[in-house]
């Protein structure tokens, strides 16, 4: 996390200009400096090489949103995730080509700033205060379309001694979402738009037993 903010941080986009993540942060591995970190990977949760940056990605999409920016691409976790509400992650993999990326669609120049700081990330971006932009706010608003509670299964493995259990992954309920940009000046609502909709899929909570306690 904090490698990824400060390959980003003080990042200069002219009117017109795409930021993409990955291009900026580049590819994920040992030699470049990143670590381990949990990652979802094909249903699963494992370890894996830069795992944890989508704090980073997640945290750019809040702030390209609240700067009121056009996202170009973004996508959401399979799983949700802690650290936003629902719909306001934006996940990334440099291998599969999941990028994040949004566009200066202002008149001005914007830097980037980004740090981590302690266990948060902090963004702001800095541009031209306009008269337009002045009392200005964006922010983002969800409405839950479906749900589905996840559930609790057990496997057995021979690592986990007898009278003991360990938890594989925690559970992950479903749910789909409906996000929109809401746009406000002087307070007063001017705008509401459709930003994403996004689905995460429900996640068993997995137990693991000793065999010699399964059921047959």
């Amino acid at each position: 996390v904090k490698l990824a903010c400060e390959k980003i941080n003080g990042t200069i986009l002219y009117p017109g200009d795409e930021f993409s993540f990955n291009d900026i942060v580049g590819e994920r591995t040992y030699a470049a400096g990143f670590k381990d970190a949990a990652i979802y990977l094909s249903g699963e949760i494992v370890d894996g090489v830069g795992g944890g940056i989508c704090q980073v990605s997640s945290t750019l999409y809040m702030a390209a949103v609240g700067a009121d920016l056009e996202i170009s691409e973004r996508r959401n976790h399979r799983y949700t995730v802690t650290y936003t509400e629902l719909g306001e992650d934006a996940t990334v993999a440099y291998d599969s080509n999941i990028d994040f990326k949004f566009i200066n669609n202002t008149d001005h120049a914007i830097m980037i700033q980004i740090v981590q700081e302690s266990n948060y990330v902090l963004c702001e971006f800095y541009g031209t205060l306009t008269d337009e932009t002045r009392n200005k706010t964006v922010t983002m608003e969800h409405t839950v379309t479906s749900y589905s509670e996840y559930g609790t299964k057990y496997e057995v493995s021979e690592d986990v001694p007898v009278g003991e259990t360990s938890v594989k992954n925690g559970g992950y309920s479903g749910y789909s979402v409906t996000v929109y940009r809401v746009v406000k000046e002087n307070g007063v609502e001017v705008s509401r738009t459709l930003e994403n909709t996004s689905t995460y899929t429900k996640l068993d909570k997995v137990i693991l037993i000793n065999p010699e306690e399964a059921e047959i």
